[in-house]
């Protein structure tokens, strides 16, 4: 009788271990899976233009940089103005050129962004050094989705950009060429609304930016100031 009760103390105590193991990796798997999609993802945006017209934008991140580019309808064959007010003169000649993809990529490390654009059929890259005017922050929050975000505002080239950002995506990164909060901006628009993106959805992704980058070298990327004065 004593042998049948040890034997099933014994037992217990075993399923107690693992059931006790079980959790743990379950709580270590769940751990290891939201530090993963805070260091790497992918978050949708709406962008809306001021005809009203919405395209898809796309912010991809990882710990040392990020990738930001339009999803567009149709090549780029009309001269248009980007978000910093230069205006662009695409080809509409050379279908290689007007189908391009215009990005903006950001590297942590060296605090740059480096960003493409289409001038007299050719693709010219620029180097952007990261605006380090300290951002304002309001006692504003709000609920987006799942994330619950700061409100936060600075001046741009004379214009005042207010930016929604979140601490659950604890990375300095935002769409186009501007960032530098304690997380993600994921709702981001100026006064007169000339720009303004607006967050869609997040996914987990394991795409790699190098895959976006690597046929671009970026020694030869040029000021913003020398790209001026190549249009003139």
């Amino acid at each position: 009788m004593a042998d049948k009760k040890s034997a099933i103390l014994t037992r217990n105590n075993t399923i107690k271990k693992m059931n006790k193991l079980s959790f743990l990796i379950l709580i270590f798997f769940l751990i290891s899976n939201y530090t993963y999609s805070q260091k790497q993802g992918k978050i949708f945006y709406k962008k809306i233009n001021v005809d009203g017209k919405i395209d898809t934008s796309i912010l991809i991140y990882d710990e040392d940089e990020s990738f930001f580019y339009t999803i567009l309808d149709k090549a780029i064959t009309k001269p248009f103005r980007d978000e910093y007010g230069t205006l662009v003169q695409p080809s509409n000649t050379i279908d290689s050129i007007a189908n391009k993809r215009l990005f903006n990529y950001y590297d942590r490390k060296k605090n740059k962004f480096y960003l493409n654009n289409i001038n007299k059929n050719q693709e010219i890259l620029m180097s952007i050094t990261h605006n380090n005017d300290e951002w304002m922050l309001t006692d504003e929050t709000k609920q987006i989705e799942d994330f619950k975000c700061f409100k936060a505002y600075k001046i741009i080239n004379g214009k005042k950009y207010f930016a929604w950002f979140t601490e659950q995506l604890p990375l300095p990164y935002g769409p186009i060429a501007i960032n530098g909060l304690k997380g993600i901006i994921l709702e981001l628009y100026n006064e007169d609304r000339t720009v303004f993106f607006e967050f869609e959805k997040f996914e987990n992704t394991s795409e790699l930016i190098q895959s976006y980058i690597s046929e671009y070298d970026f020694s030869n990327a040029i000021t913003y100031q020398e790209y001026l004065e190549l249009k003139k």
